[in-house]
């Protein structure tokens, strides 16, 4: 009965892997479209793009202090990277990056419609990542020579992406032992929390003690001497 109650609408609305309703039309390439979307291929190139990006934030980091830091090393040719940035070739994969994670966004629009975005807490965030610390930094403010100074630092936030990878090792066999790590970590990050206050709770009563009771005492000249006689 409840087949038959079911509006032609409904019948003809395709549906994902995962059973979330696709808002794309019946033609064989929207259904295969969704089909694909949903598919743990799609999420895996989506990590491996995920992790790439993230290990070029590292090499930037490393190899392109800004000018000021110690660790800056002046270029021979008086220009305003240090000597090892790869500049060139970390824009161009900058601008590859942001162009690939654009296009992941209109392909679930496409599938699943905004709602997929606006969701679930993850899915703002990562639609932050993609139009603040991609579009934004990189396809606008970027070209347009605008002095951003401590925002440029938002572009770090994209390892938060790594998050997603879960999802992918979730579904694998592969990496069973890996996810039960993670669920692991996950499900005792309550625990984990209130250890730390305890910890830290305790250490501020020890150290109050140790302040009183060791380093104010005259017997000792100094601090060092403090120290010393309580590690004896």
């Amino acid at each position: 009965a409840a087949e038959l109650d079911e509006s032609p609408k409904a019948r003809s609305t395709p549906r994902t892997r995962s059973g979330q309703l696709s808002t794309v039309r019946s033609g064989p390439v929207d259904q295969w479209l969704a089909w694909f979307v949903d598919t743990i291929v799609f999420d895996t190139v989506m990590g491996l793009v995920i992790l790439a990006n993230c290990f070029c934030i590292g090499v930037e980091v490393e190899l392109c202090p800004k000018k000021g830091s110690v660790r800056f090393i002046p270029p021979t040719d008086g220009g305003e990277d240090s000597r090892d940035c790869p500049s060139d070739l970390l824009v161009i994969l900058e601008h590859s990056f942001t162009f690939v994670f654009v296009l992941e966004f209109f392909l679930r629009t496409r599938v699943f419609g905004l709602k997929y975005y606006y969701s679930s807490l993850q899915n703002i965030a990562d639609a932050f990542l993609v139009w603040v610390t991609g579009v934004l930094m990189t396809w606008i403010i970027s070209p347009l020579n605008i002095p951003i100074g401590p925002m440029r630092n938002l572009t770090v936030l994209r390892a938060f992406r790594l998050i997603r990878i879960a999802r992918v090792v979730r579904s694998m066999p592969q990496f069973k032992e890996m996810w039960l790590l993670i669920r692991g970590l996950m499900e005792s990050g309550r625990t984990l929390f209130w250890t730390a206050v305890v910890i830290l709770f305790v250490n501020y009563i020890f150290g109050i003690f140790f302040v009183l009771f060791v380093t104010d005492r005259e017997q000792y000249d100094n601090f060092e001497d403090a120290i010393l006689s309580c590690s004896l």
